[in-house]
């Protein structure tokens, strides 16, 4: 009920509605139905995993588990690295991301990023910071 109505509100009050998946655009009440803009995600071939772990330089018979974004407490690096035994516990996290630039600055925010990172080193995950050309991160493949 709560959602219908807030539908029916955001349809009601908007000149025009994006909506990231049609089961989203198709939910809205009335005649203005959204423009249905999917996430830009680029598609990519799938790549054999071996010759993935290669290329990125990632031991074979290690499970790599990746962590992609901002580092915020909202998305919870911080809780990934809790759960994640000292190095060799056979799980080895890559951190591709950094800081928001948009609170540099902050001081409370920049302490959480450097603790962030601190405790990745600590734990032997990667980070790897900022990947300018993601193209070549193998998303597809199972590692």
């Amino acid at each position: 009920l709560a959602k219908g109505a807030l539908l029916r509100l955001v349809a009601l009050s908007a000149s025009r509605v994006i909506a990231f998946e049609e089961p989203l655009a198709r939910a809205f009440p009335g005649r203005k139905r959204p423009i249905c803009v999917p996430f830009a995600v680029e598609g990519i071939d799938p790549v054999d995993p071996g010759a993935a772990r290669e290329r990125l330089g990632l031991d074979p018979d290690t499970f790599h588990l990746l962590f992609f974004g901002y580092l915020s407490p909202y998305k919870g690096p911080d809780l990934l690295l809790d759960l994640l035994e000292p190095a060799g516990g056979g799980i080895r996290l890559i951190l591709a991301g950094d800081g928001n630039p948009n609170h540099r600055g902050e001081r409370e925010y920049s302490r959480y990023v450097d603790s962030v990172k601190a405790r990745a080193r600590e734990k032997g995950a990667l980070a790897a910071g900022f990947v300018k050309d993601y193209r070549h991160l193998v998303l597809r493949a199972r590692y």
